[in-house]
């Protein structure tokens, strides 16, 4: 199976994040937060990218593609609850 729809999905549910309250803050309409976004979703899609093509690997590639995919997801997240 291709991993483009897992890709669309990903782009899809980044965009509608990105319009959070959360998502407003950490991505504001600087050229700064384009930036965060970008690098945000492109580490998204790596990391799962990384997971599709090694899911029925042997070695332990995949879950820390899972690990990188879960920190880097949350992290516009995280950043909102240690500032407070």
């Amino acid at each position: 199976m291709s991993a483009a729809p897992l890709n669309e999905l990903i782009v899809s549910i980044t965009n509608i994040l990105r319009k959070s309250t959360e998502g407003k803050i950490f991505f504001d309409h600087s050229e700064a937060g384009e930036e965060r976004f970008d690098q945000w979703q492109k580490l998204l899609l790596t990391s799962a990218d990384i997971v599709h093509a090694s899911w029925n690997d042997e070695s332990d590639i995949c879950e820390q593609a899972l690990t990188a995919f879960e920190t880097t997801f949350s992290t516009p997240f995280t950043i909102k609850e240690q500032s407070q």
